[in-house]
């Protein structure tokens, strides 16, 4: 009896003895050779020829044979690094809506309104089809919700009635606006308005990054000032959010920051230093959980926010019920407890998650 062949991408045939040290393509079961295919430290193995059939994960760069994700390219293997929409069941991976332990993408938690009792997601009725109660209605004009809302005295606003009900600015939170306009004096007087104004403001974060939290990168990158944030490229990749409008963005193939016109000097800072951190993490880190990614970040602008006295904004960041930037924000605060800034700096170098224990301590945190 003839023993079994096997063919190899190198276009030869062995035998299983001879092939035994060899990886397999796990979509055609042909047998890596010669650099013939790639492979990763879990066992799978893809040949180039059925790598190139479809497109790669944007997370691990694997072929991605079998999606999670409609509207970005996750594979399978990446979803569990992913919040999953409590409505429509797609993967989170960017700013999103939660209540009452729930949460929503951006898609959902802008269509729907949500259950005043439950949380769960009404569409094209008042009541909740699951408990009977109320869809979340404004208390200042009293419409259902279509957008984002903020808790102000425990009583829900949609973001034009909070603005009005605090009394504080939309940006700082802290002074009293002129009548007529929802921004204080201070931070109407002083904005950005041109690129050298906003390369003298991401010079100074990249001081502070560098002399005060030792984050330092390496490699060169361009900063571009888009007039509005609807200029701001579409891309797949990190989009800092203000409400739904785009305030910043990094580009990691191209090395580019974006950032927009008109905002004040110190929360375009913010925006420098959370953008400033992904260009860090691209340099420095293997590919990482959302949360981990985002909320690291966020802590980078959370010291800059601190550094330049803005305590509100700093407060809001670090209570924001996000399971992405708020909640990745107090877990990288409560393991900088644990390690020191510069022990958390050596940790995000290698981690690829948080741990057990500093997720648990960090959701405690919010109770």
């Amino acid at each position: 009896m003839r023993p079994e062949v096997f063919p190899t991408t190198s276009g030869k045939k062995g035998c299983s003895e001879c092939v035994a040290n060899l990886y397999i393509c796990c979509r055609c079961g042909i047998c890596l050779e010669n650099g013939g295919g790639k492979w990763w430290n879990d066992g799978l193995a893809y040949c180039h020829k059925c790598a190139a059939r479809v497109k790669r994960c944007t997370w691990c760069d694997r072929p991605a044979f079998e999606m999670a994700s409609k509207d970005r390219v996750i594979c399978s293997y990446c979803a569990h690094n992913f919040p999953q929409c409590d409505h429509c069941g797609e993967l989170i991976h960017g700013d999103c809506t939660t209540y009452q332990q729930k949460v929503y993408c951006r898609k959902c938690g802008g269509r729907y309104p949500l259950c005043l009792d439950c949380g769960t997601a009404i569409a094209d009725r008042p009541d909740c089809p699951t408990c009977g109660g109320p869809a979340r209605a404004c208390g200042g004009c009293g419409t259902l919700f279509t957008s984002r809302w903020i808790v102000y005295q425990e009583t829900w606003f949609c973001l034009d009635c909070y603005w009005q009900a605090c009394g504080r600015c939309r940006f700082c939170q802290e002074k009293k606006p002129p009548d007529g306009d929802t921004r204080c004096r201070q931070c109407l007087s002083k904005r950005v308005q041109t690129q050298a104004v906003a390369q003298d403001l991401l010079d100074e974060v990249q001081w502070f990054c560098r002399d005060e939290l030792g984050l330092v990168v390496k490699q060169p990158y361009k900063l571009r000032l888009a007039d509005t944030a609807a200029a701001i490229p579409k891309l797949h990749t990190d989009a800092y959010t203000l409400s739904l409008s785009t305030v910043g963005l990094w580009v990691p193939k191209e090395r580019t920051m974006w950032a927009v016109k008109g905002y004040p000097f110190w929360f375009t800072s913010a925006v420098l230093a959370h953008e400033h951190a992904h260009a860090w993490q691209q340099e420095n880190c293997p590919p990482q959980t959302q949360d981990l990614l985002e909320g690291f970040a966020a802590w980078v602008e959370w010291r800059v926010v601190q550094n330049l006295g803005y305590a509100s904004f700093a407060e809001n960041m670090y209570r924001l019920p996000c399971p992405i930037y708020g909640r990745g924000l107090r877990r990288c605060l409560q393991l900088e407890q644990q390690v020191g800034a510069e022990g958390l700096l050596d940790k995000v170098k290698t981690m690829r998650n948080f741990s057990m224990w500093t997720s648990l301590w960090a959701m405690l945190d919010e109770v």
